[in-house]
């Protein structure tokens, strides 16, 4: 399961879903409506079997975000997931 919440000055929004193709990309609409509105941040919670899931599903593109500036956060389970230079989380 993925808890996603992206934020702004202004605003919160959470996603709560499974790690799949489906609610990534959903998760990917609504980062790219509220960069519209200002600084985002976005924090990833998920559990620790899905972290294969999440590389698969949205490595590359959480490492677009980091590159372009965005505060971006993912945890599995207690410990921290690190966004690689290869475009994968690890």
């Amino acid at each position: 399961m993925m808890h996603a919440i992206i934020r702004n000055g202004h605003d919160a929004i959470h996603l709560i879903g499974h790690v799949d193709a489906y609610n990534v990309e959903s998760l990917r609409d609504h980062v790219r409506g509220m960069r519209g509105r200002g600084q985002v941040s976005l924090s990833i919670d998920i559990s620790p079997a899905d972290t294969e899931a999440l590389q698969r599903h949205a490595g590359r593109w959480l490492e677009r975000l980091v590159a372009d500036g965005m505060r971006v956060a993912v945890r599995a389970g207690n410990a921290s997931v690190p966004i690689s230079a290869s475009g994968h989380a690890a």
